[in-house]
């Protein structure tokens, strides 16, 4: 397995991830957490340091949610 750096996200299921090849690196979003609670933090891991970071947002975020959709081009949409 993958040792990784950085401010990881929980253990979570039902999550929405999405690789980003401009930046070569994997974005998760939200799910449930294994307390059961619905998640709505985006974290990223670069797949070339193997470094996580928490990425913060403003404005009017998603609400917390389960098994969203994605997809990643020279905008985001969750």
């Amino acid at each position: 397995m993958q040792e990784t750096t950085g401010d990881a996200p929980a253990a979570r299921e039902r999550h929405c991830a999405a690789y980003d090849a401009a930046a070569h690196r994997l974005i998760v979003f939200g799910g449930r957490g294994a307390d059961r609670r619905r998640l709505n933090d985006v974290h990223c891991l670069d797949l070339g340091t193997w470094a996580w970071k928490r990425v913060l947002t403003d404005g009017t975020g998603a609400a917390p949610g389960l098994t969203r959709r994605s997809r990643a081009d020279r905008r985001w949409a969750v």
